[in-house]
This record gives structure tokens, C-alpha cells and sequence, in this order.
């Protein structure tokens, strides 16, 4: 009798320790699938990545299978993970498509019940750069192709640009519309002989989103010239460019203030201009808008020898010396012209003669306004000529400086009435 008790408490507890067994481990067919089917299924985004992440309570498993199915495309297999495994990132995603993710965990040859997971991902959007075309002086057609929004509409897109690797839109920017596909404009305000970056824009509820970066030169670069920068009274930022013993403005100034912040008068009417034996500026033809930034504002003497000074502090507008130094360095008065000129004819006349700005000068043709000896006030030869003062006097009522001529090498002497308004360009210290 008791070795049949006995049996029979030998067969119970092999019976309860199988269905123990069965029961905690997946390697077993019957233990149920729900025991060790993974849970809390969750998804996040970092950046342009997809985080999945999960639990699973039992750690008795091989590890982890996960398929993914975008839109209407075939469903794929992405990794086979290891039994510690509780994420996955995924940054091969499409903006704007229903992204199934099932996963299952497996132990041998069993897997537990499928656990699925269903998100449409925003992105940023994709977007190229197109080279730049038509390039001047100051300005150049860009734009881009945005092939993709990223699941989010586009509310705007552009060009943004800078003087240094990297530009974005806290750079300098133009907005050219919105939505997806190809965009272009004309970037204008741009200086000349100078070296930009580019890249097309794109911002979407997600954020911004750049294409690719494209460089672009003003006419009259020179890759051989290294220029700096110079900002004067009125925050106006200028290049400038090391000749010899020298470094000077690379542009003409177009400050409306002296030096210690008072206003030039601005003066506008002819008869007023002639009549003037104090400082006043003007914009060539009084247009601001078109002559502003390519050839700066002209000045009449009394503004160039006003005590309060409108060069940039650490700058003078030089001397005549100064002038001669200059051209002296680039081989006497009778060539030196030509490596002052800007290159091409977009500023210039025909044929512009013999410019070559290997200095790096950029004289641009300025023009003139006139005194009441000539015609009374009124504006000539822009695009045919330029000249800038000296600070050296040439009598009671002239003052010296240089010109330069469309049809010429020269870089003349000159001897102006103090009344004529013509450029200035200022020399270091």
C-alpha cells in the first residue's frame, strides 16, 4: 500500500513539474503564446529617427523579430535581435506614410503572438540646390527642388548665402514661395568680387531643412586675393584688400554719418548742391535703391575735410601721398588703371580697357555730380568714369584725387572744385 502512495505522489509531482516547465518555458510548444508575447509596444522620434522600444517578461527566448510595411509597398524584414534587446532605431523613413511595425519574440522554431505598431512619421524635408546662373556684380539666380515635405506642409522656402561655410537662414536669406517642387529668384544685394555659399531652404512644421551647399563668385573675383572686412558709422560692412604697404577699402563708403554719429546732409535739389560750403553726400541720379550698394554715395569736399571725419575709426580718407603710393606700387600712374578696374563690362563701358583688378581694388564707375561751372548740379558719366578725393587740398576751392577712365590704363591726377560730389575710399591707418 505505501509504495503506491508512493508512485502515485512520484507521478503528481512529475505531472506538476512538466506543466510548471511547460509553462515558463516558450522552448515548450505548449506554453501559451500570451505568456511571453512582448508588451508596451511604444514609438518615439529623435530627430529624423524612429525609436521603437518594448518589454518582455520572459527571458528565457532566442531573441527578437521585427517587419516593417510602408504605404502600399511589401512588407520587409528588418534585424533579427538578440533576447536583451528592448529598441530598435530606424531612420529609414518616408514623411507622410503609414509605417506598420510587428514584432514577435522566438525561441527556436516557436514565436510568440505578433504585437503591431502604426505611425505616420513628419519629417524635415529632402531638398537639392541649383548652381547658380547669371552671375554679376551683385546678384545671381539660384534656387533648389524639394523633392520630399516630410509628411508636413511647406510654409516657406528660399535661398539663404554668407561669405563663410554654412550659411542658414539667420545668415542672409531670400523666401521664394512655398510648397514642394523647383524654385528659383534672383539673390541681389550681393558684393562684388566676392566669394558666397548657398544652399536652398525648406521649413516645415517638423523644421528646417537645408540642400546642398553650391559656391558662386561675383564678377571680379579673384580666388589669388584674400579680402577682410571693414564696418563703418552707419554698420555698412565693406571688404578690404591688403596692396603692398597698404590696405584699403575694396568698395566706395556710403556712410550718411561722421564719425561721431551726427547726420551728412543728405542734399537732393541741384541748385542747393552747387550753393553748398559744407559737408553733404548724394546717391548718383538720387537713387539710392539702384546705385546704393554697387558704387556707394558721392561726397562733396567740405564733407571729406569736416573735422568730425567720416571715415571709419582706424581709417582716413587718404592723403595724396597715399593715392601715389598706391599706384606707384602698381607700376606708375599710365598702367595702374587697369589692375584698379573691376573686370568686364556689366559696370564698365566698352571696352573697358586693359582691366585686369589684380589688386583686388574693384574700382567700380561712380560717376559724378557736377558743380554749377559744368551743368548746374545734375549727375554724369556713371559707367564711363570714377574719381575719389584726397584729403589734400589744391587751392582755395580744389582738392586732389584720382580717376579712373572706361577707355584708358591711367590712373589720373586730379584737381576737383570742392563742390562736385564724387567717391571716397578710405585707407587703413
Amino acid at each position: 500500500m505505501k509504495t503506491k502512495i508512493f508512485l502515485i505522489l512520484i507521478t503528481l509531482f512529475l505531472i506538476t513539474s512538466c506543466e510548471k516547465r511547460e509553462r515558463t518555458n516558450p522552448f515548450d510548444s505548449g506554453v501559451p503564446k500570451e505568456l511571453w508575447t512582448p508588451y508596451n509596444f511604444f514609438w518615439s522620434m529623435e530627430g529624423s529617427t524612429l525609436k521603437l522600444t518594448w518589454h518582455q517578461p520572459i527571458p528565457l527566448i532566442s531573441g527578437f523579430k521585427i517587419t516593417k510595411k510602408v504605404g502600399d509597398a511589401a512588407e520587409s524584414s528588418l534585424l533579427n535581435l538578440p533576447k536583451d534587446a528592448n529598441q530598435l532605431l530606424d531612420a529609414e523613413l518616408t514623411g507622410g506614410k503609414l509605417h506598420v511595425y510587428t514584432l514577435v519574440a522566438y525561441a527556436g522554431n516557436y514565436q510568440s503572438n505578433p504585437v503591431t505598431l502604426q505611425v505616420i512619421p513628419h519629417l524635415t524635408a529632402k531638398l537639392t540646390t541649383t548652381d547658380a546662373t547669371a552671375l554679376t556684380a551683385n546678384s545671381a539666380i539660384l534656387g533648389g527642388t524639394i523633392t520630399t515635405d516630410g509628411g508636413a506642409t511647406i510654409t516657406e522656402r528660399g535661398i539663404c548665402w554668407a561669405t563663410t561655410t554654412g550659411p542658414t537662414t539667420a545668415s542672409s536669406k531670400l523666401a521664394i514661395g512655398t510648397g514642394t517642387g523647383t524654385f528659383s529668384n534672383t539673390v541681389t544685394g550681393l558684393l562684388p568680387a566676392t566669394l558666397y555659399y548657398f544652399r536652398a531652404y525648406a521649413i516645415n512644421s517638423v523644421g528646417t531643412a537645408y540642400g546642398n551647399e553650391v559656391t558662386a563668385a561675383t564678377t571680379g573675383f579673384n580666388p589669388d586675393l584674400s579680402y577682410g572686412t571693414l564696418t563703418d558709422n552707419d554698420g555698412n560692412i565693406y571688404k578690404t584688400i591688403t596692396i603692398g604697404s597698404q590696405t584699403w577699402m575694396a568698395e566706395n563708403l556710403r556712410t550718411t554719418k561722421y564719425r561721431n554719429g551726427d547726420p551728412i546732409p543728405n542734399v537732393t535739389v541741384d541748385a542747393t548742391w552747387v550753393a553748398l560750403t559744407t559737408g553733404a553726400y548724394c546717391w548718383y541720379n538720387n537713387d539710392d535703391f539702384a546705385y546704393k550698394t554697387t558704387y556707394g554715395a558721392l561726397y562733396n569736399w567740405y564733407a571729406v575735410a569736416d573735422s568730425r571725419n567720416i571715415a571709419p575709426t582706424g581709417w582716413h580718407v587718404p592723403t595724396y601721398v597715399d593715392w601715389t603710393t598706391l599706384t606707384d606700387y602698381l607700376g606708375g600712374e599710365s598702367i595702374a588703371g587697369g589692375q584698379l578696374k573691376e573686370t568686364g563690362t556689366l559696370n564698365w563701358k566698352t571696352p573697358n580697357t586693359g582691366a585686369t583688378n589684380s589688386s583686388g581694388f574693384t574700382a567700380l564707375p561712380s560717376g559724378v555730380r557736377y558743380s554749377i561751372v559744368y551743368t548746374f548740379g545734375t549727375f554724369g558719366n556713371a559707367g564711363g568714369y570714377s574719381s575719389w578725393w584726397s584729403s589734400t587740398a589744391d587751392g582755395a576751392n580744389r582738392a586732389n584725387g584720382r580717376e579712373l577712365n572706361y577707355n584708358s590704363l591711367n590712373a589720373g591726377r586730379g584737381s576737383y572744385l570742392n563742390q562736385i560730389g564724387i567717391a571716397v575710399r578710405c585707407v587703413k591707418d
